[in-house]
């Protein structure tokens, strides 16, 4: 149950919550911007809801899983992060990224569905960008040509101005923040990228002058 309406969150949602029912923590489930955030016990109610795959990535304290509902079979990349190695300063970065997406919704800005919170670890599941990093593509291409050029910049300026006129500033952008989630290739062989932006770890909500007068 969303308890900022009072109202029924959709069934998907109210059967997760149904499994994870016997393990919440007094804190309680709540909705932000309409994502779920779910506190669990442990990571034993997400299992039960997704089939757990490749890793797509590693870092020094979480790492990014391919996961599969497993109602749905639609694939997700579930963002797992161990809270206690991270420590108290990670952890509100993390906090931050998961508020900010809470609150956007673009076509070209990484879509948070949903979020897993035990009292050790933090799952964010978001869609999945099968393509990778729009770096890894350069790389491998070496360089892209004029129409690749103007897709990718009025993509990326379109999410950037999204956010801006969110009051959102991102303050992190760069290649290996920018996610590819599909790509088609042309008859010029050119390549039509759909992008993602992520990471949000380091974006700040900017403030009004009352706001900023009382930190």
């Amino acid at each position: 149950r969303d308890i900022t309406s009072g109202k029924d969150l959709p069934s998907r949602t109210s059967n997760i919550e149904r499994k994870a029912s016997q393990q919440q923590w007094s804190r309680g489930n709540f909705i932000e911007g309409k994502v779920p955030h779910i506190r669990i016990e442990n990571g034993a109610a997400i299992e039960e809801i997704y089939t757990f795959g490749r890793i797509l990535g590693k870092g020094s304290f979480g790492m990014v899983i391919e996961a599969t509902d497993k109602e749905t079979e639609t694939k997700w990349a579930i963002k797992k992060v161990n809270k206690e190695k991270a420590g108290s300063s990670a952890v509100k970065l993390l906090e931050r990224e998961v508020n900010i997406l809470k609150s956007v919704k673009h076509e070209h800005i990484i879509h948070l569905e949903q979020v897993f919170e035990t009292p050790k670890k933090m799952y964010l599941v978001m869609e999945l960008c099968e393509d990778g990093e729009l770096k890894e593509i350069l790389d491998r291409k070496g360089h892209f040509s004029e129409n690749e050029t103007r897709w990718i910049i009025q993509s990326l300026a379109s999410a950037i101005a999204y956010l801006h006129n969110n009051d959102i500033v991102h303050r992190d952008l760069k290649l290996e923040n920018i996610m590819v989630k599909s790509s088609l290739t042309d008859d010029n062989n050119e390549i039509n990228l759909n992008i993602k932006v992520t990471d949000f770890g380091l974006a700040v909500k900017k403030q009004s002058r009352s706001e900023a007068m009382l930190q």
